[in-house]
């Protein structure tokens, strides 16, 4: 089965197109870098987000990536400013893919979706949802509105919402609790790469879950607006004082309420 990726630029965007390349079919990517009139406000965003030590470990994540994965391995690549511009309709057309996985891009909005030849779209959140949807950093929220025990990923079906479509697989990040932040933020996306393989293996065998997320829970949906220096010191904060406890002892007692999706 023909496969297309919609991208990022982020290392690691390019770690898990080279890791669905070795894997599977894959025709082309489209990489979306964004528009340079949106520089100032993603680095007032960042700056809130990130202070250290958050900082500090999105950066070793992203470290990580770019050690094992250092450039593209896929020469048929469109770069566009803009994932729902025409060029990008145009290529998408023009590959013909019988099955689309998106990761790190802006909102797709309707024309994309439409004008695509599938209707078989993808999408990876580094979250747990519905539990926890949005952005920027849903680990980064699970720290901060202490809820630590929702430290996970999810593969959807795509829709025009955020984070909002039915349920291919949801899991905890596999944990030990003794992380750091580095390593903390490592796995995380390491787990979430593997489970993307996992659901588009089962996507292309016709055999992926279809689970409406209403059927849950609403869930709650974060916005980077939200994300301030309190919430960052509150992230560290809490991950000091209470990511090993909970680890040691109410994790098991915390997720009994929390339904995940399993991706078979």
């Amino acid at each position: 089965m023909k496969l297309l990726l919609w991208i990022g630029n982020a290392p690691h965007h390019i770690a898990l197109a080279n890791l669905l390349q070795e894997k599977f079919d894959v025709a082309g990517i489209i990489l979306e870098s964004r528009p340079s009139q949106n520089k100032n406000l993603l680095s007032r965003i960042r700056k809130r987000l990130f202070q250290s030590p958050l900082a500090s470990a999105w950066k070793s994540m992203q470290a990580d990536c770019r050690r094992r994965h250092p450039s593209l391995i896929n020469s048929n690549v469109l770069n566009v400013e803009n994932i729902n511009s025409q060029a990008a309709i145009d290529f998408a057309i023009a590959q013909s893919p019988e099955l689309v996985a998106v990761s790190g891009t802006r909102m797709i909005k309707n024309k994309m979706l439409s004008k695509t030849p599938t209707g078989k779209i993808l999408n990876l959140h580094t979250g747990l949802s519905p539990y926890i949807k949005g952005g920027p950093n849903c680990t980064n929220w699970c720290l901060a509105e202490q809820k630590i025990h929702l430290i996970g990923n999810t593969v959807m079906w795509i829709d025009e919402g955020i984070d909002s479509g039915n349920l291919i697989g949801t899991e905890f990040t596999p944990l030990q609790g003794d992380e750091d932040l580095n390593e903390l933020h490592i796995k995380v996306m390491q787990h979430a790469h593997d489970l993307y393989v996992r659901c588009i293996g089962k996507a292309i065998l016709g055999e992926a879950n279809n689970v409406d997320q209403q059927s849950i829970c609403e869930g709650t949906t974060y916005y980077s607006r939200q994300w301030t220096t309190s919430k960052a010191r509150a992230a560290v904060q809490n991950f000091d004082q209470s990511y090993r406890s909970i680890f040691k002892g109410d994790l098991q007692k915390l997720r009994l309420d929390v339904k995940t999706v399993d991706p078979g």
